[in-house]
């Protein structure tokens, strides 16, 4: 349901409300899931709702073993405000701030390498994981990445990450502008020059 937005001092009520899991990692493991694909996610969830997130992934076919609970922040939580033609994303990172960590412990184990396929839900800060990805590519796992909306780093990440580690990138178009200074779709692939398979979202 898409509700109009509010007028300034009005309040728009919704007839029926719906709880669902959401993010990039958890969206693309439930459809794989749903595919008969085995996959699992590595992520982390708050105490308060973290076992209802890891009982609706398995209810999909996806592996939880991976998912980890946070003691101190709650599961991320994004708020989405519909337009005709976009969205207004407010998003609070909670629990998802201890993935680097998470995954720090988790990539020199070789059942991490066990995967053929590693998806990024969001760009990771290559100095945290030096060679890791560069190894993970190396020994025959292929990677695909959604960058995300990342203020700080969207200037310089096209220019710092090995494009050609991923074999489908996916940014939108603000987030390629943002990486490039380009406007024009196409004078942002030509900017990154893109080894990759490219889909916008």
């Amino acid at each position: 349901m898409v509700l109009r937005p509010a007028a300034p001092g009005e309040e728009v009520f919704a007839k029926r409300f719906h709880k669902e899991i959401g993010g990039g990692a958890a969206i693309t493991a439930s459809g794989l899931g749903k595919l008969g694909i085995r996959v699992g996610v590595v992520g982390v969830v708050g105490s308060y709702d973290g076992q209802w997130v890891k009982e609706q992934l398995r209810a999909q076919g996806v592996d939880t073993s991976t998912i980890r609970v946070s003691v101190a922040e709650p599961t991320a939580i994004r708020s989405v405000c519909p337009e005709l033609w976009t969205a207004h994303f407010f998003t609070y990172n909670g629990a998802n701030r201890e993935l680097p960590a998470l995954l720090a412990t988790l990539i020199g184990n070789q059942n991490f390498l066990r995967p053929r396929h590693i998806h990024l839900a969001h760009a990771m800060d290559q100095k945290s994981f030096p060679g890791a990805f560069e190894s993970l590519k190396n020994n025959g796992r292929t990677l695909s990445v959604d960058v995300g909306w990342h203020p700080s780093g969207t200037r310089t990440r096209a220019r710092s990450q090995r494009l050609n580690w991923w074999i489908i990138f996916f940014p939108n178009e603000r987030e390629g502008e943002a990486m490039t200074g380009e406007k024009d779709p196409w004078r942002m692939l030509k900017a990154m020059q893109l080894r990759v398979c490219v889909a916008w979202r």
